[in-house]
């Protein structure tokens, strides 16, 4: 009888296990588990590659991406210069001064051709300055530390460096659950990050192994058992905006130690949380911080963004105007005309 009523148990589990399954295939982005469909197209690729120490970089080349949006077609064209640097003028020219960009998708421009992006714009409002765009999607904060530490310690040098913040850089610098499980799915097989001490200093933790074992990739109800697991352990938003504060101070630090001047602009929403995080910089000591927050939605947001969280290239145009204004002082020289 105890037999019996195991096997019904059992029974009863797998069944409902199989069934929790079949759902999250049926409701999930093929291949992605639970997560939303969204749409789709070849103007969403991104030209990626795998970096042992950043996770992943840009991937060097010319890059061109056709689509239709709606009854539009869209042409992207996207290039990257020996270094993984986004094109910020039709030549690439050495000039004595550098100003030195590092940041996210929104720095980098993404769903945008080169010259929408306000990189290339800083470019043309300082022509006497030699811009260079290390942005790469998906970066945090901790992986933009990383990039100058790279390039500048590799005996390159910048006048100016700077970071373009925006507030999920909070969730990611600590591999927020969310974040990490997104990022299972793509180029990078690890994934830097950083956490406070119990004496509330920055520590920077070994990188997060973002690869899933074979039993997990395969089931969806295993893979969300894991997800829901690591959710206990994620950091609260002050932890987070604390160590993001940090490790912009850990940036400051770096750059001057090589002679240059960190400016962070903020360019994400305008919100409670973006005002919090520009005033705790500011209190933290940074030398200049920027308020260029615009706030994107589906009218201004790039066409090809399906999420429609990137802005377009008006939205990169409001950028480029607020931080050349921001930093001419800084580089010494008075921003063109806009073209």
């Amino acid at each position: 009888m105890r037999v019996r009523r195991a096997v019904q148990i059992l029974g009863a589990v797998l069944l409902t296990v199989a069934l929790m399954e079949i759902g999250l295939r049926v409701i999930s982005h093929p291949g992605r588990p639970f997560l939303q469909r969204h749409r789709e197209s070849s103007c969403t690729r991104h030209p990626m590659e795998e970096d042992p120490v950043r996770g992943w970089r840009n991937r060097v080349g010319e890059h061109h991406y056709s689509c239709d949006i709606g009854t539009e077609k869209l042409e992207i064209r996207q290039t990257l210069w020996p270094g993984g640097f986004r094109a910020t003028a039709p030549i690439q020219e050495d000039r004595p001064e550098k100003l030195l960009l590092v940041g996210c998708s929104c720095t980098y421009g993404l769903f945008l051709s080169d010259h929408e992006t306000f990189g290339w714009k800083l470019q043309e409002a300082f022509p006497s300055v030699q811009v260079i765009n290390a942005g790469v999607p998906g970066y945090s904060t901790v992986q933009a530390l990383l990039t100058l530490r790279g390039y500048l310690e590799g005996g390159d040098t910048a006048r100016v460096v700077l970071y373009s913040h925006i507030s999920h850089h909070a969730l990611r610098n600590v591999a927020e659950s969310r974040w990490a499980r997104n990022l299972s799915f793509g180029v990078g097989s690890v994934l830097p990050r950083v956490g406070l001490g119990s004496d509330g200093a920055l520590r920077e933790l070994p990188p997060l192994d973002l690869r899933r074992s074979l039993w997990i990739r395969h089931s969806y109800v295993l893979d969300l058992g894991q997800f829901a697991w690591a959710r206990i352990s994620d950091l609260d938003q002050e932890t987070r905006r604390q160590a993001a504060t940090l490790t912009v101070m850990r940036l400051q630090e770096l750059a001057r130690q090589h002679g240059a001047t960190l400016a962070v602009a903020h360019i994400g929403h305008p919100d409670k949380e973006s005002d919090r995080e520009i005033a705790a910089f500011r209190r933290a000591g940074v030398d200049t911080v920027l308020d260029c927050r615009v706030q994107v939605n589906a009218e201004n947001a790039a066409p090809a963004d399906p999420g429609r969280h990137h802005g377009n290239a008006d939205v990169h145009t409001a950028y480029s105007t607020c931080i050349a204004e921001g930093l001419a002082s800084l580089l010494l020289v008075a921003p063109a005309p806009a073209r």
